[in-house]
């Protein structure tokens, strides 16, 4: 009888995870009494550590990117010195982070800030949530020089905002435009910036048009690629159609070589086991009759470039 071939192993780097560490940081937002007022909140008010990231077959975890979770917010460097020294009993797992960094700071603090979270062995870049702060903040003359700084040191800087926001998308066009409309920008940002969430927007009917509609003017900024999650912030409930449709119009729009699958765990645990969340979302590549070459694309090769090959 002869054997049968041994099924396809699929390498994951999940490029957006958040690992908790309730007894040694602050995390003000997972606290009953803080926002956001989640009613399932309780599901992720734990400690998570990367043995909480087990996934079995088809799938192998190589390797994670860890996002700024809210450990210490005015010394940001701490949750990665923490995360730098696992307990000895931990299991291991090659990983970069993204730490938390203060825009609105003055530039000699800043800078500062920046400095010190260099010295952290796996810095790979920084994240100010902009939500619904984003024009605000974006049409800050500090927040720009910063921003310019983060783009002279090549410091990649993740973006969390609404895309359906028109007047958000023009000021983030304008930020990398050669001829900016910005009277502080001297010269365009070089940088790379990573859109979490695929910028929200695709999450429901009503603002379906309007998201497809921007991020088709953000693609054509090469600087920025996309990262496809946070379903279960949007609906507890998504379905892989939804997955399948969101990333159909973003290969349609960006390419491959641009899009990253990622988890956003624990949130995922609104919605399925890290297990079973890995299993949608190759359902929904399935769907698309994707290439192996380009499932692995969005599975794990564009995020180890992004993250994990930067000079």
């Amino acid at each position: 009888m002869i054997p049968e071939p041994p099924s396809r192993l699929i390498e994951i780097i999940d490029p957006h995870v958040h690992l908790f560490a309730l007894e040694h940081g602050q995390y003000s937002w997972l606290q009953s009494g803080n926002p956001p007022f989640w009613p399932d909140k309780h599901l992720i008010q734990h400690s998570f550590t990367v043995q909480n990231l087990r996934l079995s077959a088809p799938f192998t975890l190589s390797r994670y990117v860890h996002i700024e979770a809210g450990f210490d917010n005015q010394q940001p460097w701490l949750e990665l010195d923490y995360l730098e020294q696992p307990p000895p009993t931990q299991p291991t797992l090659p990983f970069n982070a993204i730490a938390c960094c203060d825009l609105t700071l003055s530039s000699d603090a800043f800078i500062q800030q920046i400095t010190k979270l260099t010295s952290c062995a796996s810095l790979v870049g920084v994240r100010h949530i902009l939500d619904e702060h984003a024009l605000s903040l974006l049409t800050s003359p500090q927040v720009l020089k910063n921003l310019t700084y983060l783009s002279d040191q090549g410091i990649l800087f993740e973006a969390q905002f609404d895309v359906t926001d028109n007047v958000v998308v023009e000021c983030i066009c304008g930020l990398f435009a050669t001829n900016s409309p910005l009277d502080i920008m001297t010269q365009p940002l070089a940088h790379t910036w990573v859109i979490n969430h695929v910028g929200l927007g695709a999450m429901s009917d009503a603002t379906r048009t309007q998201w497809l509609h921007n991020i088709k003017r953000l693609a054509l900024i090469p600087n920025l690629k996309v990262k496809a999650s946070g379903w279960e912030m949007a609906q507890r409930n998504y379905s892989e159609d939804l997955v399948s449709y969101t990333l159909k119009m973003l290969l349609a729009v960006w390419g491959e070589e641009r899009i990253m699958l990622a988890s956003n765990f624990p949130l995922t645990l609104f919605s399925c086991s890290y297990q079973r969340y890995w299993e949608r979302m190759l359902q929904a590549l399935e769907a698309l009759t994707l290439s192996q070459k380009t499932q692995r694309a969005l599975l794990s090769q564009n995020a180890l470039e992004t993250y994990f090959t930067i000079t």
